[in-house]
């Protein structure tokens, strides 16, 4: 049995009883050794009569009928399940999932996407781990738009080239519409006010809002006070682009970082230390790429922003 063989969707019969997983596995599959088998019932890749087995040990019954779905792999499907984290510690939460589109939300401190090859741990693959526990084998997962590793909430992805490719002419033209909240230190002058600053290279190299004539790209962020502290304030904010990092660059050049900002601002001064950078996509509108209907999901605001919020509401007001 060549590789090409052995990466496909298999289908067995147990003729034989009293005979573990794995060793009739390898058995069957002559290009299957009895690791190989070990690691691939470990990654959820076979099934008993319909039913997941992960025990490389169990005794099918005789008759019982064995799908091995192999067509992504062993080895990557078996690291994957063995370095993810438990069900319950999943790092994000699913607002909506359907045919076509799965929106989420993103805890902080995790990656929406792998940031060069073969980096591990984006919310993409426990993304498709858990689509695969709900019974679902398509390996297509796109990407649409990103958050930074420390902003939770609002993420979309699609489920076919196709959704990806109608879902990515909303975002470029401004279709798709999102929202943020955020607490900065101190307070813009204005309640409410937009932000045009072009975001190119600084002369440090770090992305920063540049003159006219530096190389950069055209960024706008919409912006409303919801309420000032002593020393901070909370935002709303809309994006009408999505340069990366817009609204920590546009915040910060005002003189009003995002506290807890790990890169343009000061995260060891007293006034932006926090729990974590305090920014989170709380609301997502898009068309469904399929349907055309009009979807508004929310993404609530996380426990330790609550909790940093009342914080400086008592410290405002003592």
């Amino acid at each position: 049995m060549s590789k090409n063989a052995l990466y496909r969707l298999h289908e067995l019969q147990v003729d034989e009883p009293s005979q573990p997983l794995f060793a009739l596995l390898a058995e069957k599959l002559p290009d299957l050794s009895r690791t190989m088998a070990r690691k691939a019932v470990q990654a959820a890749l076979v099934s008993i009569d319909g039913s997941v087995s992960k025990d490389p040990a169990q005794v099918p019954a005789l008759g019982a009928a064995i799908c091995c779905d192999f067509r992504q792999g062993i080895d990557k499907q078996y690291q994957l399940t063995r370095f993810a984290p438990p069900e319950e510690e999943l790092p994000f939460s699913v607002l909506y999932c359907d045919e076509d589109i799965v929106v989420i939300d993103k805890k902080a401190g995790v990656l929406s996407a792998p940031t060069q090859q073969g980096e591990r741990g984006a919310v993409s693959e426990y993304l498709r781990r858990w689509l695969r526990a709900q019974g679902d084998k398509r390996p297509f997962t796109g990407y649409i738009h990103r958050l930074d590793k420390e902003t939770s909430g609002c993420l979309c992805f699609s489920r076919s080239r196709r959704a990806q490719k109608m879902l990515a002419v909303q975002f470029a033209k401004h279709g798709a519409r999102r929202r943020y909240r955020c607490i900065v230190v101190g307070g813009p002058l204005q309640d409410r006010d937009t932000l045009t600053g072009r975001i190119g290279r600084g002369a440090d190299g770090r992305r920063a809002v540049v003159a006219d004539h530096v190389a950069g790209k055209k960024a706008i962020t919409h912006f409303e006070v919801v309420q000032r502290f002593a020393h901070a304030s909370e935002l709303k904010v809309r994006l009408e682009t999505g340069r990366t990092h817009q609204i920590r660059i546009h915040m910060a050049h005002i003189g009003c970082p995002i506290i807890g900002e790990p890169v343009y601002g000061e995260p060891h001064a007293k006034a932006q230390r926090a729990p974590r950078m305090m920014l989170h996509a709380n609301q997502l509108n898009l068309e469904h790429p399929t349907t055309g209907k009009h979807m508004h999901f929310t993404a609530d605001l996380p426990e330790e922003f609550v909790a940093f919020r009342s914080s400086l509401s008592t410290r405002s007001t003592s």
